[in-house]
């Protein structure tokens, strides 16, 4: 039997909150289902309709759910291979769509949006090695600015296990072939290597097998940032913590690249691994308890990162149930990257992480002016030694969130949080 993939709109759970938990009667509200025949892996919303990435085909559907059409996703209609998306973007205004997969080692190709999702006239099939072409990596996009005030796609990979092809981690990339543009950087891959058993005399290597998993891309203050799951260093490699890098648009060589500790407490307790996140606004009474401006004009002042988080299993990246959300404004964010680069350019630090690096270098002193504005590229990969800590209490026992939406009503925050289980949370925050 054939496993089916629903999508509902909506099965909400209305949510009360009482003693910093979570006590909450069900209700459903069923307005449509729409069953998929294998998993929806990418989707996105453009106009009435919803266009689903599912394994070998786009599928389009409209708000009531009801299907339109499919389209086979494998750009190339002479090979046999499925297309699995690892990335599905909206682009040029909303006239076409960006779609990275599996096939043909790791490639993007566009798709007009009017009409029934061709090829774009200006198609060339990519050369592949763009985005990991194994399923169970990560795999984030976004468009934003660039030298020269030009446009481009920010992508950044989780690094697949399963080859030797040195597969860019965070690249800048041409929209009109996705090659690289004067921006990238790797993974070392000799320092990823362990001698067997740990023995300084063992003649043979074994591959670690690094958990990288990225999880939030956003653009801000004319940086680019990711929301990652990563090792907290080679040396402790299944010990995982959250954090973010940060790139410089206007950087060419991603010199500019920093990386800094993002902590969630709930009851005392740190979640490490962060499971998803949303960036926007609060609603009135929210964006004034956090000091915000709340009528408009609105500017990237105003906006707020909403991350869910979870304990992992002791020496692993696997989240146990039980899910805090944490707020923090992203003009703190700013600041603290602000401030821990000030830190390594008074000579306090090293560049790292040392997966980056094989050699890890304390910072080097320089009386260059640091401020929030500034790209300094004298330090390189800065790993910031100050975290951005936020404490919550707001607290999902038993649920492992997986995805968070943020919208506004009145004057009120409501968040809707989709969980492993299938159950989506409207939650008043």
């Amino acid at each position: 039997m054939k496993k089916r993939f629903y999508i509902g709109l909506f099965f909400l759970i209305e949510s009360a909150f009482n003693d910093q938990q979570l006590r909450a009667p069900s209700y459903n509200y069923v307005n449509g289902i729409f069953k998929a025949e294998s998993e929806i892996v990418k989707h996105v919303v453009y106009k009435d309709k919803i266009l689903l990435g599912l394994e070998g085909n786009i599928t389009v559907i409209d708000q009531k759910l009801r299907y339109s059409y499919s389209v086979r996703s494998n750009p190339d209609s002479t090979s046999s291979e499925e297309c699995y998306p690892k990335s599905m973007i909206v682009y040029s205004e909303g006239r076409e769509l960006i779609l990275c997969c599996t096939s043909n080692k790791g490639s993007c190709h566009k798709r007009k949006l009017n009409g029934r999702l061709s090829l774009s006239d200006d198609y060339a099939k990519s050369e592949g090695e763009i985005v990991p072409w194994t399923k169970n990596s990560s795999c984030l996009m976004v468009i934003a600015k660039g030298p020269g005030s030009r446009t481009y796609a920010y992508v950044a990979n989780t690094l697949p296990q399963d080859t030797d092809v040195q597969l860019s981690v965070v690249s800048r990339r041409n929209l009109e072939n996705f090659q690289i543009v004067s921006g990238s950087f790797f993974f070392d891959r000799p320092v990823l290597q362990a001698k067997k058993y740990n023995d300084p005399n063992a003649d043979t290597f074994e591959e670690r097998n690094i958990h990288f998993w990225y999880i939030k891309t956003f653009t801000a203050f004319n940086f680019v940032h990711f929301l990652v799951v990563e090792p907290l260093r080679l040396s402790s490699y299944n010990v995982f913590v959250t954090r973010i890098q940060r790139i410089c648009m206007q950087n060419k060589n991603f010199n500019t690249h920093a990386e800094l500790d993002l902590k969630c407490y709930y009851n005392g307790t740190e979640h490490n691994i962060v499971t998803s996140a949303y960036i926007g606004r609060g609603g009135e009474k929210l964006q004034k308890y956090l000091e915000l401006p709340h009528v408009e004009p609105f500017s990237d002042d105003a906006l707020v990162l909403f991350a869910t988080f979870s304990r992992s299993a002791p020496f692993s990246a696997v989240e146990q149930p039980g899910s805090a959300v944490c707020a923090y404004r992203l003009r703190d964010i700013r600041k603290s990257f602000t401030k821990n680069i000030k830190e390594c350019y008074n000579g306090i630090g090293t560049w790292g992480p040392d997966y980056f690096t094989s050699q890890p270098q304390n910072c080097i002193e320089h009386p260059e002016k640091i401020d929030d504005t500034s790209c300094p590229n004298k330090n390189k990969h800065i790993l910031g030694t100050q975290p951005l800590v936020s404490t919550t209490q707001l607290y999902i026992p038993n649920h492992i969130v997986s995805s968070i939406a943020v919208t506004t009503v009145d004057k009120h925050t409501i968040a809707f949080m989709g969980t492993k289980a299938g159950i989506i949370l409207k939650v008043s925050i």
